[in-house]
C-alpha cells in the first residue's frame, strides 16, 4: 500500500507542476509554433506529435512522412518532439528539409533512480501537445507511440487526429517479453508496479479509441493490434478483409536520397577497404537481445565449419554485426559482451568479424553495396526497414520467417529467403546463396528482383500519396 499511495502522491505532484509550467507558457510556446507560413488554398496543414527524435526506424518514418507529405503533396508540416539532438539526428532534421519544434524536454525522462519511464513519456508529450493546442491552428494531428495524447489533442482542438501504430505500445515492454530477463520475474513484480502497468495498458486502449482514425504499419502489426485491442474492431479497425488496405501504410524510403552515392569518409574508406576482397554477410540492427543478433553469430559458426563449404569460399568469408549502440544504456553495453563471448566459444578466427558500433550513412551504404547476404534476426519484427533498404541495393537477405519479412520479401524465394530462426536453417540458406556455379547469377536475380518490388511498394511517393488520401478523407466535413 505504501508504493502505491507513493505512486499516487507522484502522480498528483507531476500533474500540478505541469499544470503550472503550461500556464505560464503558453504564450511562448504558441509563438513558436506560429511560425508556419500562412496556408495556401486548399493546403494541408500537418502536425507530428513524436516523443523523441533520435535515429530508429520509428523517427525515420516520421521524419520521412513530413518530408514526403511537403514535397510531393505540397502540405504545410513540422514535427513536434520532447527532444532533438543535432549531433544524433537524421540529416533532414537539420538541414530545413523537415521543420522541427523541441517542447516539454525540461521535464525528466524518469524518476526515483530510472523509474516511471512511461509516466514520464506521457507528461512529456502531453506537455508537447499542449504546446501545439497553443499553437497555430492545423487540419490534422499525426500521433504515433504515445496514444494518451490523443483524447487530450481532440479536447484541445478541433483538429483530426490520426494515430500510426508501429506495435502496441504494452507489448513492448520489456519485463513482460517472453525470454528476457526482466520477462522472467514477472511473477515477482510488486503489485504497485503490476497496477501502474495495468493503469497505462487500459489507457493506451482506451485514448487509442479516441483515435480519429488509426493505421498501421504492417498486416503482422494490425492482426497484433486488433487481438490486443479487441474493442478497436468496432469503428476503428474492422476485420473484413476488404477493408485491410485502408488500416495499414507500409514505411516508405526516399529511394532517390537512399540511392544518391554518399560522399566519402575516413570511417566509410576504412570500413571499404576491410571489406574488399570479402564475402560480407551483414547484419544491421541494435545490439538488443530482442534482435537475436546470437541467431546471426551461431548461423555463421555453421556455415563457417560446413564440411562441404568450399576452402576459397571459408577464407573470404565475414561476418559484420552493424548496429545502434549507445553506452548510457546498459542492455546495449551488457549485450555486446555477450556477442563477444559467443564468438570465442564458436572457435572462429578474431579477423572474421566485424563490430561495427553507432555508424554513420556513409558507412551503411557501404555494408549495403559491399554486402553478400544481408541478414535480418528478429522474429516478430512489426515491419523492419533494413530488408526494404537491402532490396533497394539489389541484395540477397536472408531473414526469419514471421512478422514483417513476411510481407516485405514474402514466403517465397522470389525476392529473399525466410527461413525458421535456427542456426542451421539460416546457414543452410547461405551457403546455397554461396557455393555452386550459378550461386552469384542466383543472387543478382533475387537482387533485381526485390530491387524492383520494393521500389513498387516502399517508395516515399506513394507512401506519401496514399497517407495525403486518408488525411483529406479524414478532413472532409461529415
Amino acid at each position: 500500500m505504501a508504493a502505491g499511495g507513493l505512486f499516487l502522491l507522484l502522480l498528483c505532484a507531476t500533474i500540478l507542476i505541469v499544470v503550472v509550467v503550461i500556464l505560464v507558457n503558453r504564450r511562448r510556446w504558441g509563438m513558436s509554433l506560429r511560425q508556419t507560413s500562412k496556408r495556401a488554398s486548399g493546403e494541408l496543414r500537418v502536425v507530428f506529435v513524436h516523443p523523441d527524435l533520435g535515429i530508429g526506424g520509428a523517427e525515420r518514418l516520421i521524419v520521412d512522412a513530413c518530408v514526403g507529405l511537403r514535397t510531393f503533396r505540397k502540405c504545410q508540416t513540422v514535427i513536434v518532439t520532447n527532444f532533438h539532438d543535432p549531433k544524433r539526428c537524421f540529416d533532414e532534421t537539420i538541414d530545413g528539409s523537415a521543420r522541427v519544434v523541441v517542447s516539454g524536454a525540461w521535464f525528466p525522462r524518469h524518476l526515483l533512480g530510472g523509474r516511471f519511464h512511461v509516466l514520464c513519456a506521457t507528461v512529456r508529450m502531453g506537455i508537447a501537445s499542449v504546446a501545439c493546442a497553443f499553437g497555430t491552428p492545423c487540419d490534422v494531428f499525426v500521433v504515433d507511440q504515445v496514444a494518451a495524447v490523443v483524447p487530450l489533442l481532440r479536447l484541445l482542438t478541433p483538429s483530426r487526429v490520426f494515430f500510426y501504430c508501429h506495435f502496441p505500445d504494452q507489448l513492448c515492454d520489456p519485463n513482460r517479453m517472453k525470454g528476457s530477463a526482466a520477462g522472467t520475474n514477472r511473477a515477482s513484480r510488486s503489485v504497485a508496479r503490476q497496477m501502474y502497468r495495468y493503469l497505462f495498458d487500459r489507457l493506451e486502449a482506451w485514448t487509442m479509441s479516441a483515435s480519429s482514425a488509426i493505421m498501421c504499419n504492417s498486416l503482422f502489426t494490425l492482426g497484433m493490434t486488433r487481438r490486443t485491442f479487441p474493442a478497436l474492431q468496432q469503428h476503428l479497425l474492422s476485420p473484413a478483409a476488404d477493408d485491410v488496405a485502408k488500416h495499414v501504410l507500409y514505411p516508405p524510403i526516399d529511394i532517390d536520397r537512399f540511392l544518391a552515392p554518399k560522399p566519402s569518409t575516413d570511417a566509410s574508406k576504412a570500413l571499404a577497404s576491410k571489406l574488399q576482397d570479402k564475402l560480407p554477410i551483414v547484419s544491421i540492427n541494435r545490439f538488443e537481445r530482442k534482435k537475436n543478433l546470437a541467431l546471426a553469430v551461431r548461423a555463421f559458426s555453421h556455415l563457417y565449419h560446413s564440411t562441404t563449404l568450399a576452402t576459397d569460399v571459408k577464407s573470404r568469408l565475414v561476418l559484420v554485426l552493424a548496429g545502434g549502440y549507445d553506452p548510457r544504456l546498459r542492455e546495449n553495453v551488457e549485450h555486446f559482451a555477450e556477442l563477444e563471448a559467443l564468438w570465442e566459444q564458436q572457435s572462429l578466427p578474431r579477423d572474421a568479424i566485424i563490430f561495427l558500433r553507432s555508424f554513420g550513412e556513409e558507412e551503411k551504404r557501404v555494408l549495403l553495396t559491399t554486402a553478400t547476404i544481408v541478414v535480418y534476426t528478429p522474429s516478430g519484427e512489426h515491419f523492419g526497414i533494413v530488408p526494404v533498404e537491402a532490396m533497394l541495393s539489389r541484395r540477397c537477405v536472408v531473414a526469419v520467417n514471421d512478422g514483417g519479412p513476411t510481407e516485405s520479401i514474402t514466403t517465397s524465394d522470389v525476392y529473399g529467403l525466410l527461413r525458421d530462426p535456427q542456426p542451421d536453417a539460416f546457414a543452410g540458406a547461405m551457403e546455397m546463396l554461396l557455393t555452386g556455379p550459378d550461386a552469384a547469377d542466383l543472387r543478382q536475380a533475387i537482387g533485381n528482383r526485390a530491387h524492383d518490388r520494393a521500389q513498387e511498394l516502399f517508395s516515399l511517393e506513394t507512401f506519401s500519396r496514399k497517407m495525403h488520401e486518408r488525411l483529406v478523407r479524414l478532413c472532409l466535413p461529415t
